[in-house]
């Protein structure tokens, strides 16, 4: 599964930010659902069982939607639909998902940080910079080619004996 990065959202459209719903495949979608089961693998348990709670007391499945990227008052899933955010998540009320004024103050701001114990890098930057980034990272992490060199040292004395052996 790519990362979620990768999936269909406002990017790639001509999208204003304020368009209606747009729903191309039933939520939650295929996509949605391998990207719960791929976080399921690695989250705390108890998420999971507080979402099979949830399902079985509501009688539905609870199953959630995957959001992939979202602009002004549009959030878009993984599955590629379009969703008005009614909610305002996490405060967007005020100025909308990707406030230019927020983007352009939060761009050119990039973290990257390596941790020893996974061998990875950790990096947190806007698209445009992780882009600039990734490309940095990939032209360095190459195989480079390498020579191997043995060499031998031995004390050789040249005198009228033939003695052959190694010590």
């Amino acid at each position: 599964m790519p990362p979620l990065s990768e999936f269909p959202g406002a990017e790639g459209d001509q999208e204003t930010g304020q368009d209606p719903p747009a729903i191309r495949v039933p939520p939650p979608g295929p996509m949605s659902l391998a990207a719960v089961a791929r976080l399921e693998r690695v989250e705390c348990p108890a998420f999971s069982r507080r979402r099979a709670a949830r399902a079985a007391a509501g009688g539905i499945d609870m199953a959630p939607i995957v959001l992939s990227s979202a602009m002004g008052c549009n959030l878009h899933d993984v599955d590629g639909n379009r969703y008005v955010d009614l909610a305002a998540g996490f405060g967007a009320v005020l100025l909308g998902h990707q406030a230019v004024p927020v983007v352009r103050a939060i761009e050119g701001q990039a973290d990257v940080q390596a941790d020893s114990a996974t061998n990875t890098l950790v990096i947190r930057a806007s698209p445009r910079d992780y882009e600039a980034i990734r490309n940095v990272i990939d032209s360095l992490d190459r195989a480079r080619p390498q020579v191997l060199i043995k060499t031998l040292i031995a004390e050789v004395t040249l005198d009228d004996e033939l003695r052959y052996g190694a010590e």
